[in-house]
């Protein structure tokens, strides 16, 4: 009986032993290392996580003769109704609401007006943007209140770190050109931008007038649309200083001009009319 009970107890202190040293083992080894790679988080989800917002990069549409509207085009749950071709009248829906529900910012600065709540996209920039910041429904609250379709806030770009100067050009049909320069640096507390655009197109492409007579055919002809031209200009300034205390002071100026011509309905056209 004595034998068996110092059996068992040289049993537990066996057992006891064990667990110690393997306890011992698993503190002296170093922990694996982990790496995470995931994209890093755009600015705009980071001010406002809970909405639902897409960020368009202008610059993919910088070497295209393109216009907002072919950008916000390609974003999800954005149709975009143009009425006529390059630099023609342009309107934005969000999810299936009226134009007149959307609401755009430039640099968080109200564009719609009160009399008139639609914007036209054909008169608003694209070359001299940063971002476009699209919210569908709920919009941040530095925007104020939202629309009840959503909200497009339009980032104007800022100097460059570097002293950057570049200029571009391209064509297309039916004389259709677009020209852009751009100077941006730094000196000291200073920055300086300077971004001018021009985009103009003749419009004159062919197409099947009816003469008035939808339901005679004889008398149809294939003609050139006439006083469809438009040029327009583009110009973004903007001065920056730090003021110290992680302030600072800045001076945009965004101005824009578009003469176009105002061709009328198919059938007849009209050949003097413009808009300015």
């Amino acid at each position: 009986m004595r034998l068996a009970r110092c059996w068992r107890e040289w049993w537990f202190i066996a057992a006891s032993s064990v667990c110690l040293a393997a306890y011992a083992f698993a503190e002296d080894r170093p922990a694996a290392t982990i790496v995470v790679t995931a994209e890093r988080v755009p600015q705009t989800e980071e001010q406002a996580p809970t909405v639902f917002s897409t960020v368009i990069d202008p610059a993919r549409h910088a070497e295209e003769v393109e216009t907002l509207s072919e950008a916000l085009a390609e974003t999800v749950g954005v149709q975009v109704r143009r009425f006529g071709g390059l630099g023609a009248f342009s309107t934005v829906s969000i999810r299936g609401v009226p134009s007149n529900q959307v609401q755009f910012f430039l640099d968080g600065i109200p564009l719609s007006r009160a009399r008139n709540e639609v914007v036209n996209l054909a008169d608003l920039p694209l070359d001299t943007l940063e971002r476009i910041e699209v919210y569908r429904s709920t919009a941040p609250v530095r925007l104020g209140a939202g629309a009840i379709g959503g909200v497009v806030n339009l980032v104007t770009r800022r100097p460059a770190e570097q002293p950057l100067t570049e200029w571009s050009g391209s064509a297309g049909s039916f004389a259709t050109r677009k020209a852009t320069f751009t100077h941006a640096g730094r000196q000291g507390r200073f920055g300086l931008l300077a971004s001018v655009s021009y985009l103009g197109s003749e419009g004159d492409f062919s197409f099947l007038d009816d003469r008035g007579t939808r339901n005679n055919p004889l008398d149809d002809v294939t003609a050139t649309r006439r006083n469809n031209a438009f040029d327009s200009v583009d110009a973004l300034f903007r001065v920056e200083a730090d003021v110290g205390a992680g302030a600072r002071a800045e001076w945009t100026s965004e101005t824009f001009f578009k003469e176009q011509g105002v061709p009328g309905p198919a059938s007849p056209q009209f050949l003097t009319p413009s808009l300015m």
